[in-house]
């Protein structure tokens, strides 16, 4: 019988959330600063967003989904407990992108879309080990792309969407083609508790 595996596969999660009014009109008014390089975007004075009491729902419904893809898709115990790291608002103004790149210091990364204008640019992620699953370093030219040898994704994006991924996963964004702003919050996750294993590898958090 003929099965392929996705062995080793990166989990990218993807759901819809509600984003009341009120939580739309704070993110959107939020101080921004450029963010280097130029047209890099511009990214929200308050690098700890979600702590506002003012998105205190919206911080609930983040987590609710977050801890769907650690312990149900993940299958992560349930003794590790996960918190909201750091947040920030991007805003993507039109000929702004953003540079391959992926998050240090967390575990899993996420991002709320508040505003997508037609043609503001979609989501890239980029494969860890580009043609690995066949061969290292080599270019290999494919009859059709597909998730098992591409070196990169285009996820098409909408707004109220969230996607939920690894932290080490690479992520660019595309150039906005808009006379719109693109508008998305951003977090990361950390965790804390006993990591050990076995009494050489204890790790607690």
């Amino acid at each position: 019988m003929k099965n392929v595996y996705p062995l080793f596969s990166i989990p990218l999660y993807s759901n819809n959330i509600d984003i009341s009014i009120k939580d739309n009109k704070f993110v959107s008014s939020q101080k921004n600063k450029l963010m280097e390089p130029l047209k890099n975007g511009l990214l929200s004075s308050d690098n700890y967003i979600l702590n506002n009491i003012q998105l205190k729902n919206l911080k609930k419904d983040i987590l609710k989904e977050v801890y769907f893809y650690a312990y149900e898709i993940l299958n992560i115990k349930k003794e590790i407990k996960l918190y909201i790291n750091n947040s920030w608002v991007l805003f993507h103004q039109s000929n702004h992108s953003a540079q391959s790149h992926y998050h240090l210091n967390s575990f899993i990364s996420g991002v709320l879309y508040f505003k997508v204008p037609k043609n503001s640019g979609n989501i890239i992620f980029h494969s860890p080990h580009f043609n690995y699953c066949i061969y290292p370093r080599i270019n290999i030219p494919f009859e059709k792309w597909n998730m098992y040898n591409t070196s990169i994704w285009t996820f098409p994006i909408q707004e109220k969407q969230l996607l939920i991924f690894p932290s080490n996963l690479f992520h660019s964004v595309e150039n906005n083609l808009s006379n719109e702003t693109r508008i998305c919050l951003s977090f990361n996750v950390l965790m804390k508790g006993d990591l050990s294993d076995t009494e050489i590898g204890e790790f607690k958090l």
